[in-house]
């Protein structure tokens, strides 16, 4: 995450960033010292600092308009559990902040995050040359960790463009600047002896618009007072009307004319947090615009940086439906096409089980700029570009998105950005010896699809399972050999499989069903069959989801995807569901998927994974411990070892053509490389008995006895790996659809698929019954004990046998006090 960060000077930060066209910010005297009782800071904890850093910025009125309130929701973060937590704190408006009780965190505009000083634990000063296994390394990475983590929950739920933090370490501050491209940040300040750099930002802040604050324009705010805050309550009111969404036969007349699932008005109604603020959106739609209304996303990605997808169940204000609405940061140099456009295609072609589109469209000119600051400091042209008075004067402009690129569609976003990496007599102000820049720019889009679907790992068995598969593999039969579209998805995974449930009429047309369907999803990294393009990630790798790749495309991401690539990606998506929800031999299903996935359980290490060992050698699943066949005693059985043993023969075959290959050049080359590799391989050895011996390297070359030790050397025997007719006849069944639809079918025509093959959730332990809580006597000295009454025989004889009570509970002062006043009345009525 270090290469994300950009420095720029205070000065240049000030001019890109806070001097808006529609603002004019004078210069303002600074008091005398605002933060004289911070002149120690270095040597105080984050809550001293914090305090008195608010108390100074509230008292001199630095923010006009706005107050810094602490904040009281305190955004936690994992990996900063045990160790030192930076405090959080916000700048608010005046009138958001009610006279009584807290304001509501999601009106921070500016947040501010106090760290004590440690010595080489700034995240921002290139971390990226410092080693992050010592003490300052595992601070540094849990600070910035913590920053991320709050900063991706305001972009999340506030519907940030780019976002303002200010950072203090003790005695020093930074400003950055974050979006989806990475972060700009200043130096580090010390505000004390130069208080007036600091004063300056927080009153430029202070004075800015939410347009210029990094609000997005198209997310309007639905307050609690608003018509759109009620109209979402009563669509998410139980209707008796709506639809069971599990598969059932319907009778006639239960079901008829338009319906809602209960599924999707209870995932509405979730989405309406009373912790979560609400939003009004616009969705382009041609030359127009269409309104939702959404609350929480149901699905979010974790990371700040990057595409940001986030997924909502919206209300559609035009027609009062439910739809899904989609809101990603997509990278254009990367994914040339947009999903819209890829959807609008297969739903004209009549694809079926992909997703409906309803409409879609890059949100203004929303992009990132972080990427175009990284190559103006990393370029080593002369020429480089100036981008600071364009910048400037559109980072600020309220239009849509405050931000350095300004298209209103693709095709001209990529001609002014063009024009602007060009000098006036049209030649290229980047050479070839520009730093190839690790940040991409990402540009804001949002697409509209009919269908709300449900996870994959809600299939309630082994059969059900297969035939959701079975229903997206057609659909990715259909998209690839249709001549309309000709199409490869390039990202089969377990998220992109949906379960979508549809009412079917019967074939007596008499009743209705409700089946569970397969709905394939997320088409924006598919390319058409003749492209050769590999789709890179911002690390240099290939777009996608890893665990579910191919073996070959794991170890060669350069290479392009193919229909066999796609299968493996089917079979591995039926491998992980099937271990980790089906009965099995397997006792510990997340360590075997663990290992499966992954090179011995290690995260982001899918070489020689057992995935790998699998289809290359063994092919058959197995389990770890005790080794042995992995058996679900089902169809599934059949099914993962026909498809393995196919792979197994595709890889055999294709490893052979390979290398058959290599073998086979030209026989000059070939014998001057055995000339070089058998004069590499004598100095290896040289070298090898000259550090075993502790002596002097010798020539072996006329040394007669290495000569005769060479002359009985056994050579190596290849085995003949050459492919058989069975190898050739397994193989042809995974080089395209034909066997993978005709084999799913059948095995779902068989009866012994059992019901109950699913393992059942684990029973959910009820929370302790909290013990009575009783009140403990106070520390104080208890009163000199009185003298009791002796009572006479009489009064024993007629007395009711004395209540045990457990010497464990004690009585409260309450009740001691209660006894006492009985008692004192007792004696009053006998006198």
């Amino acid at each position: 995450m270090a290469n994300s960060v950009v420095q720029l000077g205070n000065d240049e930060f000030s001019r890109a960033f806070l001097r808006p066209s529609h603002i004019n910010v004078r210069e303002k005297r600074v008091s005398l010292a605002p933060f004289s009782l911070l002149k120690h800071a270095r040597n105080m904890d984050e809550t001293e600092i914090s305090q008195l850093f608010i108390s100074a910025v509230n008292r001199h009125h630095l923010i006009p308009g706005s107050v810094l309130v602490q904040n009281a929701h305190k955004l936690s973060c994992s990996a900063a559990e045990g160790a030192q937590r930076g405090i959080s704190a916000s700048i608010i408006r005046s009138l958001h902040v009610p006279r009584r009780g807290q304001a509501h965190w999601a009106d921070q505009r500016v947040p501010v995050y106090f760290f004590p000083r440690v010595p080489d634990a700034d995240p921002f000063a290139g971390a990226e040359k410092k080693n992050e296994n010592t003490e300052a390394g595992r601070e540094r990475k849990r600070r910035l960790e913590q920053m991320s983590e709050a900063a991706e929950r305001l972009f999340s739920a506030q519907h940030r463009v780019f976002l303002f933090m200010i950072v203090i370490f003790g005695r020093k501050f930074r400003l950055i600047r974050w979006d989806r491209a990475g972060m700009i940040a200043t130096p580090p300040t010390d505000y004390y002896e130069q208080p007036g750099i600091l004063c300056d930002y927080l009153r430029r802040l202070s004075l800015f618009d939410d347009a210029s604050l990094g609000f997005d324009p198209t997310a309007t705010r639905v307050l609690s007072r608003d018509p759109d805050f009620l109209r979402m309550d009563v669509a998410a009111t139980l209707n008796n009307q709506d639809l069971d969404h599990f598969e059932c036969h319907a009778e006639e007349g239960e079901v008829g004319g338009p319906h809602v699932f209960r599924y999707v008005r209870s995932m509405f109604r979730d989405s309406l947090s009373s912790d979560w603020p609400r939003y009004r959106l616009q969705v382009p739609d041609g030359d127009s615009m269409r309104d939702y209304l959404v609350g929480k996303p149901v699905v979010h990605g974790s990371n700040v940086f990057g595409r940001g997808m986030r997924g909502y169940v919206a209300f559609d204000c035009r027609t009062s439906c439910f739809v899904w609405l989609k809101d990603v940061w997509r990278p254009p140099e990367m994914v040339a096409e947009r999903e819209g456009d890829v959807l609008r295609e297969l739903n004209e072609a009549g694809i079926e089980n992909v997703p409906t589109l309803v409409c879609h469209g890059d949100v203004g000119d929303q992009a990132t700029v972080t990427d175009l600051w990284w190559s103006r400091g990393h370029a080593t042209s002369p020429t480089s570009p100036d981008y600071s008075s364009s910048s400037a004067s559109s980072s600020a402009s309220s239009s849509s998105s405050s931000s350095s690129r300004s298209p209103a569609s693709s095709t001209g976003r990529k001609r002014k950005r063009a024009s602007r990496l060009r000098s006036d007599d049209g030649v290229s102000r980047f050479k070839s010896r520009q730093a190839p820049c690790p940040l991409r720019c990402h540009t804001h889009y949002r697409v509209i699809v009919k269908e709300i679907a449900l996870p994959l790992k809600n299939f309630q068995r082994g059969k059900q399972l297969t035939s959701i598969v079975l229903d997206c593999l057609r659909a990715h039969h259909q998209a690839a050999t249709n001549p309309a579209t000709m199409r490869l998805h390039r990202d089969i995974s377990g998220e992109n499989i949906l379960i979508y449930p549809r009412v079917r009429q019967d074939k007596d047309g008499r009743g209705h069903s409700i089946v569970w369907t397969g709905l394939l999803i997320d088409w924006e990294l598919s390319k058409h069959r003749d492209s050769e393009d590999v789709p890179k990630s911002l690390a240099g790798g290939r777009l996608g989801t890893r665990e579910f790749m191919s073996v070959n495309l794991s170890g060669n991401l350069r290479d392009p995807v193919k229909i066999s690539d796609e299968l493996e990606s089917f079979f591995h998506v039926l491998v992980y569901y099937s271990v980790r929800y089906l009965r099995s031999n397997c006792n510990s299903p997340k360590p075997w998927l663990d290992n499966y996935f992954y090179f011995r359980g290690f995260p982001h290490d899918y070489n020689d994974s057992l995935k790998s060992i699998a289809i290359n050698n063994h092919g058959y699943l197995s389990t770890l411990v005790p080794g042995g066949p992995l058996i679900f005693d089902s169809p599934i059985d059949q099914l993962l070892g026909t498809l393995i043993k196919s792979f197994r023969a595709h890889y055999k075959i294709m490893y052979y053509k390979a290398r058959n290959r290599s073998l086979t050049p030209s026989s000059s080359s070939s014998s001057s490389a055995g000339t070089e590799s058998q004069k590499a391989a004598r100095a290896t050895l040289r070298a090898a008995i000259a550090a075993h011996a502790m002596a002097p390297m010798i020539d072996l070359d006329h040394n007669p006895v290495f000569a005769e030790y060479m002359a009985n050397l056994t050579p190596n025997i290849t085995p003949d790996n050459t492919p058989t007719e069975e190898d050739q006849l397994l193989a042809s069944r995974v080089v395209d659809h034909s066997f993978a639809l005709d084999f799913f079918a059948k095995l779902l025509c068989r009866n012994d698929w059992k019901e109950g093959d699913r393992i059942p959730p684990r029973p959910t332990s009820p929370p302790p019954v909290p013990e009575p809580v009783i009140e403990l006597e106070s520390e104080e000295p208890a009163p000199p004990a009185k003298r009791r009454r002796k009572t006479s025989p009489k009064e024993k004889a007629g007395a009711a046998p004395p209540i045990r009570v457990d010497t464990a509970v004690r009585r409260t002062r309450s009740q001691t006090r209660a006894a006492a006043v009985q008692k004192a009345s007792a004696r009053r009525r006998r006198t």
